[in-house]
């Protein structure tokens, strides 16, 4: 079996399995999370390595202030924050290690280089949001793979129907309630998508029926494969300005009306 050998994220972390709570060294790859012998000094390749949580064996996972629950099969392991440790980075390698997961390669386009994506004017709330959603959805896509895609379009006109949805998120009824949801329920993804599912449907619904697909669950499926991709090999072949125009569409979702929203790059595709 090769062992990935390009690490996540690394560090200290307190971690309480069972009745105990352990110091250890921590670092997340692709496909496992190994544990060290904090006690040991030097580099990690001189460190003991106690054992491995693999990806497989991993459910789920839920953040909370400063934790991070891995729910196993038989038990659950909470990862606590030190003073020393930048408990953000670890958020966002286990955000992106729910990338890996479902399929998705990091590509520097769509991960690394956040100053690419064009919603820079979101909001703190809106952003964190929008991470969380996409995340939460590519966990979901993993575990729980979309039956099979009634309609399909091409690059060209997936960008179209992502333009029709950019304009009608922007309707200022929908935008309230957003702003609404997003005062009430922060940062929680999920709590956002019970609030928001009804009305952002409605929005688009009548755009759905219009482009030929199902005005039920089956066309939320289908509008889903064309957004989100069902595998990384999909997301791979999704040229650079679909991408972009998904960030901008999913932004105004979640209630970023700037003007680098609104851009419909057309000749970037004619």
């Amino acid at each position: 079996m090769v062992r990935s050998s390009c690490a996540l994220h690394q560090g200290v972390l307190g971690v309480h399995w069972g009745k105990d709570v352990h110091l250890l060294h921590l670092t997340l790859y692709e496909d496992r999370l190994d544990y060290y012998d904090q006690a040991s000094a030097g580099a990690i390749s001189s460190r003991k390595l106690l054992g491995s949580i693999s990806s497989h064996g991993i459910k789920d996972y839920v953040f909370s202030p400063g934790e991070i629950e891995l729910r196993l099969p038989s038990e659950s392991v909470v990862l606590i924050a030190t003073d020393d440790e930048d408990f953000e980075q670890w958020r966002r390698a286990f955000g992106n290690w729910a990338v890996l997961q479902a399929g998705c390669p990091l590509l520097d386009d769509e991960v690394e280089d956040e100053s690419s994506l064009p919603s820079e004017a979101l909001t703190a709330s809106s952003a964190e949001l929008l991470e969380e959603m996409l995340a939460m959805q590519r966990w979901a896509n993993f575990h729980s793979p979309l039956p099979d895609c009634d309609v399909e379009l091409t690059a060209k006109l997936s960008g179209r129907l992502l333009e029709e949805l950019m304009r009608a998120y922007t309707d200022q009824k929908f935008q309230a309630l957003v702003r609404k949801s997003i005062s009430t329920c922060g940062h929680n993804p999920a709590e956002f998508c019970n609030r928001m599912s009804d009305a952002i449907f409605e929005v688009q619904r009548h755009i759905l029926q219009a482009w030929g697909f199902f005005g039920d669950g089956h066309g939320k499926y289908d509008l889903g494969d064309i957004i989100w991709g069902r595998s990384g090999e999909d997301l791979a072949r999704m040229p650079t300005w679909l991408k972009q125009k998904r960030a901008q569409c999913l932004a105004l979702m979640c209630g970023d009306t700037s003007e680098s929203s609104l851009q419909t790059k057309s000749r970037n595709h004619q």
